[in-house]
């Protein structure tokens, strides 16, 4: 995940995290969020979950970091798959290494979003 992020952060990023900090994080590190109100007042009309999630590195809780907002797909959204993807992607521990907020919006599966085998 370093270099899919390092790629879409402007300047890149400085920092690769240890092997020892990967799945070191859980659910209390992540604060959900209502969307509704992103969504004039109902974020369901929209496709998007009422529901969204904010990671907050230690290091940013005081001092100014960089956002990145990850727009997900094929089924990693909060309904589909509850905290695993946000928690075993290994995007935290990059975002943590580097100073970097993460936004989850999650969207609701419609039928146009469904993959068709």
């Amino acid at each position: 995940m370093f270099y899919a992020l390092d790629f879409s952060v402007p300047g890149g990023l400085s920092s690769l995290p240890g092997a020892d900090s990967f799945y070191s994080f859980s659910p209390s590190d992540l604060t959900a969020f209502d969307q509704d109100p992103f969504f004039g007042g109902d974020a369901f009309a929209a496709n998007m979950g009422h529901t969204g999630f904010v990671f907050v590195p230690p290091s940013c809780v005081e001092s100014t970091c960089r956002l990145h907002v990850h727009f997900h797909g094929c089924g990693m959204h909060y309904d589909e798959v509850g905290y695993d993807f946000m928690l075993r992607s290994g995007f935290l521990e990059v975002a943590a290494a580097n100073e970097l907020v993460l936004l989850f919006p999650q969207v609701v599966p419609t039928s146009f979003s469904q993959n068709k085998k």
